[in-house]
């Protein structure tokens, strides 16, 4: 190591090793970032998979109302047809 730096400054080979070492150490996290990214997406997957029957019951309620709304109009029809029949009969 060089002479020692005067007060208020830092010596350039204190900076170089820290520069080095902290381009090792963002080496080394490098790949435990891109570890926890995936886990968050792998968390995020799940919570949207956990959510699925719930979003189904929803879209599935309206949809059974909409049958049921269409059978009773289809008898509904059925039953003024035949009406119209017996009254046509009637003439």
């Amino acid at each position: 190591m060089g002479p020692p730096a005067e007060p208020g400054y830092v010596s350039i080979e204190i900076v170089a090793q820290n520069n080095s070492s902290r381009s090792a150490l963002n080496q080394n996290l490098s790949p435990l970032i891109e570890l926890q990214k995936l886990d968050l997406r792998i968390a995020e997957i799940k919570d949207q998979r956990r959510k699925i029957p719930e979003r189904l019951q929803a879209v599935e309620v309206p949809l059974r109302e909409a049958r049921q709304l269409h059978q009773q109009t289809g008898a509904s029809v059925e039953t003024l047809v035949k009406e119209r029949r017996s009254y046509e009969q009637d003439l």
